[in-house]
């Protein structure tokens, strides 16, 4: 598994100091680091104005747009429990691979 920084930013937004500093703990332990694509920004611009074309861009935010054009660019999948990528976000990038994962009802 690999997570990017956008994700720990993400993840880490409404983390206490405590819970912030368990959090890069966890992440430098588990995961590997990969840094955004070159072409992010590009490709994250582009899928959002697709979602603007389609109506779909309400509550997806730049993070997952970013992440999404991260794993696009490097041909992971993305394993989250954010519907904006099963959802949206695949509706106008259906090559995006997506895992939904949690602790819910799949």
């Amino acid at each position: 598994m690999w997570i990017c920084p956008p994700t720990e930013m993400e993840i880490c937004r409404r983390a206490s100091k405590g819970q912030h500093a368990v959090h890069l703990r966890e992440f430098t332990e588990t995961y590997v680091r990969v840094e955004l694509h070159h072409r992010a920004g590009i490709t994250a611009r582009e899928i959002q104005a697709d979602l603007i074309d389609c109506g779909q861009a309400a509550g997806v935010h730049p993070v997952d747009l970013l992440v999404a054009a991260t794993a696009l660019g490097d041909s992971f999948t993305v394993l989250t429990d954010d519907g904006d990528y099963a959802h949206q976000i695949s509706a106008v990038r259906p090559e995006l691979g997506v895992r939904m994962v949690g602790d819910g009802p799949g």
